[in-house]
């Protein structure tokens, strides 16, 4: 259900008409349609069809994304910090998203979305009832009971109270401290992000922010980064590259082939293995001339890649 809906809101956005696609249009309906309609599509579809991203969802349907959390003192366990990266990074953005509850320009391509994806009208969906709803093809593992008792007592008694004077005050603390974390990745790599989906979110934050910005405009480039063009069309990356690891290995070709030339490039998060492999690299880099390669590195910043790997080893 979630490759399906996002497909067909997708092509719908690239303009193809209800037939179009060779049909792919008409039978991604029926199918939706034939499995219980958009309202049974996962978490994270739930966020592209929010109000803000796409329109085609009220924010009711959404279970909490509390950007509160993000307050929360380091050592307790439900601290994001905690988090595997890739999930953190993702859900980061979200709250945000979902604490500004921003609704954007409803067009009628949204409207017709909103007409043809659905098993009832649109006006008439129990958004509620949809909120725990899962198509049984996208279900890993069922919700337990326990899990919607604390979805529906965040939805129902925590939000409304947090959506009032003074937790609105909580709030509006807990969304500026979720925007610093962004622009923190943002900035440390370089607008990259460390994957396609939290950079995409992460962009779509600092344009609710302001979109006039600086950091907006300095994320529009990178979304080259992930995109690519197939012998069947264009696709997109699901990870940052792998610039470092291929770069590192070509430096240490060139060196050995006595080559020079130099390379500047830019990289999200690293990880053990790129990372000694850039040392490797940089190190041999230092016994060069310097009118070939530039200044050495900083001995912190060699530190800083040796803590790298014995951490994360």
């Amino acid at each position: 259900m979630f490759g399906t809906v996002l497909s067909y809101a997708t092509l719908k956005l690239l303009g193809e008409g209800a037939f179009g696609a060779e049909r792919a249009m008409e039978n991604g309906r029926k199918w939706i349609l034939d499995h219980g309609g958009a309202t049974a599509i996962t978490s994270w579809g739930e966020m592209w069809f929010s109000p803000y991203v796409l329109g085609a969802y009220e924010w009711s349907r959404n279970n909490p994304l509390l950007p509160k959390v993000w307050l929360c003192p380091y050592i307790l366990p439900v601290n994001p910090g905690r988090m595997w990266c890739h999930c953190r990074m993702v859900y980061l953005p979200m709250s945000y998203i979902y604490g500004k509850r921003f609704v954007g320009l409803i067009t009628p391509t949204i409207i017709s979305l909103r007409k043809e994806l659905y098993i009832v009208p649109y006006q008439e969906v129990d958004w509620n009832q949809a909120r725990n709803q899962c198509a049984k093809e996208d279900l890993y593992y069922p919700h337990p009971l326990v899990q919607d008792i604390l979805w529906a007592s965040l939805h129902k008694v925590l939000e409304p109270i947090l959506g009032h004077w003074p937790g609105n005050k909580l709030r509006e603390k807990a969304l500026c401290t979720v925007m610093q974390h962004v622009h923190y990745e943002d900035e440390n790599t370089r607008y990259i992000c460390i994957g396609p989906v939290n950079k995409v979110l992460n962009m779509i934050c600092c344009w609710i922010e302001d979109p006039n910005s600086e950091a907006f405009k300095l994320h529009i480039p990178r979304i080259f980064y992930y995109l690519w063009i197939a012998e069947d069309g264009m696709r997109m990356q699901d990870y940052n590259g792998s610039q470092l690891w291929d770069t590192s290995f070509v430096v240490q070709a060139i060196i050995s082939t006595n080559l020079g030339e130099e390379y500047g490039v830019d990289h999200g998060w690293p990880i053990s293995g790129c990372t000694v492999e850039g040392l490797k690299a940089v190190l041999l880099l230092s016994k060069l001339p310097l009118k070939t390669f530039g200044e050495p590195l900083d001995m912190e910043q060699l530190f800083d890649a040796v803590n790298v790997m014995v951490w994360t080893y």
